[in-house]
């Protein structure tokens, strides 16, 4: 296992050759989108990014509830491996800054202030104006303060803390490939990990959280075939 560098320069260059031929947003979503297809059926199709946002908050929240219990994730997309360094430095990362926030954060990952698809038992009759899913309202809304678009940042980093592309594959519930993982493939893990720290962010009319420069949390790469990354 080796920390990323290398890789990182490539993708910036790669997201800058991008923005030079003038694509527009949707067409990164889209081409971005292209390079995973879902498990969920023998037709290769590409993720929608309304169900990849839907999945990551639901981690979020998920997660920021964890802390309230002080227990450690164990199954679906936020279990984790604390005896890998980069995971635990973040953990340790985003339990701080929990319990400096932990008012605004534990009102924002209450299951019953989330939209009406969670949350119905504790939620109660008569409470208006609730989104019927995590459609754009309901994310803009989300994201509106800069503590809980700072607690995401850390979450992402954690997410993707030990890039191995099997666990990535089985956390989200995608495909990056049909065969052996490679280069590649960790290629396309990093892409979606820009994807939801700035362009999701972005997408929601509001600024992403701009790390300090002691925020480098370069994640771990498993050993994995030095291919070109292909598809954007």
């Amino acid at each position: 296992m080796t920390p990323i560098r290398s890789m990182t320069k490539y993708l910036a260059t790669h997201l800058r050759s991008f923005h030079k031929r003038g694509l527009k947003r949707t067409s990164f979503e889209k081409r971005l989108l292209g390079l995973f297809f879902t498990n969920k059926n023998k037709k290769l199709k590409p993720p929608k990014k309304e169900n990849l946002r839907c999945k990551i908050i639901r981690g979020h929240k998920k997660l920021i509830r964890q802390f309230q219990k002080s227990t450690t994730p164990i199954r679906n997309l936020n279990k984790c491996d604390l005896s890998i360094s980069q995971s635990a430095e973040l953990w340790d990362v985003m339990q701080n800054h929990y319990f400096i926030n932990k008012n605004e954060l534990d009102d924002i990952s209450r299951t019953e202030n989330g939209p009406k698809t969670d949350g119905k038992t504790k939620r109660g009759l008569g409470r208006k104006g609730i989104q019927n899913s995590y459609n754009l309202l309901f994310c803009k809304e989300y994201f509106k303060s800069s503590v809980v678009k700072q607690s995401f940042f850390y979450y992402v980093q954690f997410l993707f803390s030990y890039l191995e592309p099997e666990l990535l594959c089985e956390k989200f519930d995608l495909r990056c490939c049909r065969y052996e993982h490679d280069r590649k493939c960790a290629e396309k893990w990093l892409l979606l990990k820009k994807y939801f720290t700035n362009y999701m962010i972005e997408d929601l009319e509001t600024t992403p959280y701009v790390p300090s420069q002691d925020e480098n949390y370069l994640p771990i790469l498993v050993d994995l075939q030095n291919t070109p990354v292909e598809g954007l």
